[in-house]
């Protein structure tokens, strides 16, 4: 079973990787004045709200170059950065799922397949953020270019946050907006076979069984099922109790699982389960 990892380990992951993206030295020009970017975070910080805040990353460094409001989730601003950022996370699970995000948009970003605009497109997230008091919040993220360069290199990106409520076992439901249509649905399929071959725990039959379930009627009887998935009745309960105990443990407590095809749900309102 491959285990989801800590905060720690996937910063250290994700940070890897895109550094690697910018370790070739070429002549590149960005694409976005810094008028344009200070007129930005002026109507930001202008119109941010009680329980909103923002941040600014620089890719190239994988850092933290511009942020306000952490106060609202009991952080200072002046000092928090990445890895602070990837602890507030509260489950291991959707960290990792995170990462998958993360570098699938830069893989398909690199091969030129999507069209960088200032603040184009967005990619909206519900995630469960810890307040440094440990309370959880269900947190509204939308993240958007904030400077990219002739060839189309994201360098810089722009977070903004929104505390909806306290968590409760809400999914991440990722979308799109301002994206093509058909950009959108390759996307999700290089997401989905990514999480189903790269990143999932679950063994390659635990993911049939995971995929049938988001595929057919609800009502089917596990009889049916079995019937479809050419096993026996007795061998279908033991994958569940199988998925159910990896799914607990992969996302950890913060969310609970009944059955084995809640897990399938749950994936599928993650982004990576069609």
């Amino acid at each position: 079973m491959k285990k989801s990892k800590t905060a720690i380990e996937e910063f250290k992951s994700v940070k890897e990787y895109t550094q690697k993206i910018f370790l070739e030295d070429k002549e590149e020009k960005n694409q976005v004045s810094l008028k344009i970017q200070e007129e930005e975070i002026k109507k930001i910080e202008a119109g941010l709200r009680f329980e909103q805040f923002y941040f600014v990353v620089d890719v190239v460094n994988f850092k933290i170059i511009k942020a306000k409001g952490l106060e609202t989730l009991g952080y200072h601003t002046e000092t928090f950065d990445l890895l602070q950022y990837a602890q507030t996370i509260a489950s291991k699970g959707v960290l990792d799922l995170m990462g998958v995000f993360w570098k699938n948009i830069f893989d398909f970003n690199q091969k030129g397949i999507s069209h960088l605009q200032f603040l184009k497109p967005k990619f909206i997230a519900q995630i469960p953020m810890k307040h440094k008091n440990g309370d959880i919040y269900l947190i509204k993220r939308s993240i958007t270019p904030f400077q990219y360069t002739n060839t189309g290199k994201l360098t810089q990106y722009l977070s903004e946050f929104t505390i909806v409520k306290k968590f409760n076992n809400e999914a991440p439901e990722p979308r799109f907006m301002d994206m093509p249509e058909t950009f959108v649905e390759k996307f999700n399929l290089f997401v989905s076979s990514s999480f189903i071959w790269e990143e999932s725990p679950f063994s390659s039959k635990e993911m049939d069984i995971l995929r049938k379930y988001v595929s057919t009627d609800r009502n089917q009887t596990a009889k049916q099922l079995s019937l479809e998935l050419s096993m026996t009745t007795e061998t279908l309960k033991f994958y569940n109790k199988e998925i159910l105990r990896k799914a607990k443990d992969y996302f950890g407590e913060i969310y609970s699982f009944d059955t084995a095809m809640d897990v399938a749900f749950f994936l599928k309102n993650c982004g990576v389960m069609g």
